[in-house]
């Protein structure tokens, strides 16, 4: 989360629209390739995460095979639900690789384990050159004839209040909570020294 929080911070600081001719999608692209340097950096230490860059994107490969994704959404758009995932060869194979997951699942409902939990999760980071980063929501998409929908989703900031729960169920079937277990995602902010000396 702290990597997410420097890129917007850091891009929010440095905008200049009348020196540069900065404009929302200046912001977008330095905001993603940031985040992708810094993400990179934080994880270099951890046991089991590999990086990875299918097609030009950028991908945490976790531990017992779960993928993690980046992605910001649009300007205008507020709701995961309204993000295309059919404008990327990646995009696509993500949502592709959920559905064909789920499909699995329903059909062998008594294998009710966490192996079967969708194995790529998208983090979704909203915010603006005004105003910086507003909110950080993480989810995992599939694909249906109708386009997408999303298996889980909830705030991926453990400030956000709300009752953002997981939403919707599938096929009547509860979604694991990613914040107690399921695929094992866990926030871990790191003091710098600064802060940590602040704080004492």
């Amino acid at each position: 989360m702290r990597a997410i929080r420097d890129a917007y911070d850091e891009n929010v600081r440095r905008f200049a629209p009348d020196d540069l001719g900065d404009n929302n999608i200046t912001f977008g692209v330095s905001v993603t390739q940031n985040l992708r340097f810094l993400v990179e950096r934080e994880v270099a230490d951890l046991d089991g995460v590999v990086v990875e860059r299918p097609r030009n994107s950028f991908v945490l490969r976790l531990p017992d095979g779960y993928f993690l994704h980046f992605y910001k959404a649009p300007p205008g758009v507020l709701d995961v639900r309204a993000l295309r995932f059919d404008e990327s060869e990646m995009k696509l194979e993500i949502a592709q690789d959920n559905a064909g997951q789920l499909q699995f699942e329903f059909a062998t409902p008594e294998n009710t384990s966490d192996s079967r939990l969708p194995k790529h999760v998208v983090v979704v980071h909203f915010g603006d050159p005004i105003g910086g980063l507003h909110r950080v929501e993480v989810g995992s998409p599939y694909a249906t004839p109708l386009g997408c929908e999303w298996a889980w989703v909830e705030p991926f900031d453990e400030d956000v209040p709300g009752d953002a729960g997981l939403k919707p169920s599938i096929g009547g079937q509860p979604q694991p909570d990613a914040g107690s277990g399921g695929f094992g995602l866990r926030l871990r902010d790191v003091p710098d020294e600064q802060d940590a000396e602040g704080e004492a």
